[in-house]
């Protein structure tokens, strides 16, 4: 079934997924002791999750997972410390003229942590700034430091999510809006 052509039946099927498949091990056995790295861990985990089912239902495209999980996710002590970090990037083999892709993005500030799922529309040409920054645009973002993170939907990807899903149900539909934000080529 392809998501281009016929999304919430193939939506569907991926939901379905997901639910037959028990998620993959934890990407690191022990997290450090920062109050939010268990959450880091666990937001990624599901998006490698995720990837694996939009891979396994969407006939015709892929998600390319190059990304460096455990290492990345061992080093969170490190990575808390900065301001930005890349956790990972999936870009999306739609068509031979379409390479969108997706960014988790964690940023540590002052008022707290969280982590933004960007998107991209192209990765192989990437439209920059004036200042030469890649252009990209925040489909939603997980708070970080309560019990479980917390999602906020970007003001103009709205239409897209239900206010009452959990993060996860956000999760899942920001790493499957691509398929829904570009058209069929």
């Amino acid at each position: 079934m392809s998501p281009r052509t016929s999304y919430q039946p193939w939506r569907a099927a991926l939901d379905q997924w997901l639910s037959d498949q028990p998620p993959p091990p934890p990407l690191v056995s022990d997290a450090p002791a920062h109050p939010v790295a268990r959450q880091i861990v666990e937001l990624v985990s599901e998006a490698r999750h995720v990837v694996c089912a939009i891979n396994a239902t969407a006939e015709g495209s892929e998600v390319v997972d190059k990304n460096k999980h455990d290492f990345v996710l061992s080093m969170l002590g490190r990575i808390l410390t900065f301001d930005e970090f890349v956790l990972a990037e999936y870009p999306y083999e739609l068509s031979p003229h379409s390479r969108p892709g997706v960014r988790l993005l964690l940023e540590n500030g002052a008022d707290g942590h969280r982590i933004m799922l960007v998107f991209f529309e192209d990765t192989r040409f990437w439209r920059v700034d004036w200042q030469e920054r890649r252009i990209g645009y925040e489909l939603v973002s997980f708070e970080l430091g309560e019990p479980e993170p917390v999602a906020h939907v970007a003001t103009e990807s709205a239409e897209y999510f239900e206010p009452s899903w959990s993060w996860r149900e956000h999760l899942r539909e920001g790493l499957c809006l691509p398929f829904r934000l570009l058209p069929p080529n």
